[in-house]
């Protein structure tokens, strides 16, 4: 099944560099959609550069399946 997970110490997004450093919304994340495996090995990522925008779910489907 699928397992989500809640980044409570914040090293998630330090880690993937997706934690924004500048202006309004500087320490908040970037929307993003990662893949991992439980081994930890990237699948697939995608990082917005618009909140609006949405993800490629036809690119990133293809990698669970």
């Amino acid at each position: 099944g699928w397992q989500f997970g809640i980044d409570t110490d914040e090293a998630f997004g330090d880690y993937y560099g997706i934690r924004l450093a500048k202006g309004e919304l500087g320490g908040e994340f970037a929307k993003a959609l990662f893949i991992i495996s439980k081994d930890g090995a990237l699948f697939y990522d995608e990082i917005l550069n618009d909140l609006n925008d949405i993800f490629s779910l036809e690119k990133a489907f293809p990698k669970i399946f």
